[in-house]
């Protein structure tokens, strides 16, 4: 009898912790999600106005690349333009001799967000 009274306790307790209230905590959902960031009404412009020296090419500046969707494209796929934009911040470069000003960081989080989408043309 006290081997069945003790089973049916542990039976009991088991059933008990089993059925507690297992906290989960809900996936949080990316900023990026919701944003939806084009080239051409955002990115083209922000790059035209924030990164081009208005040099021109040939002229020993990076502005070529900045006009041609191809070419920031490819600095999406090979990683660099998260590196100078997202990660080290140095797009444009602090101090320019061109008075263009440092990108928000708002824009920094949408050209992050086009970015990790695969930098679409639209």
């Amino acid at each position: 009898m006290k081997s069945l009274k003790g089973a049916i306790f542990i039976l009991v307790v088991g059933c008990v912790m089993s059925c507690a209230k297992v906290n989960v905590e809900p996936t949080p959902v990316s900023r990026c999600d919701s944003l939806n960031v084009s080239y051409s009404a955002f990115i083209a412009p922000l790059f035209e106005r924030s990164c081009a020296t208005g040099t021109g090419p040939g002229t020993g500046c990076h502005d070529a690349w900045i006009f041609n969707y191809k070419s920031v494209h490819g600095r999406v796929i090979d990683g660099t333009l998260k590196q100078q934009i997202v990660i080290t911040k140095d797009m444009p470069p602090p101090g320019n001799n061109f008075q263009i000003p440092a990108l928000t960081a708002e824009e920094i989080e949408k050209v992050d967000c086009w970015i990790q989408k695969g930098g679409p043309k639209n």
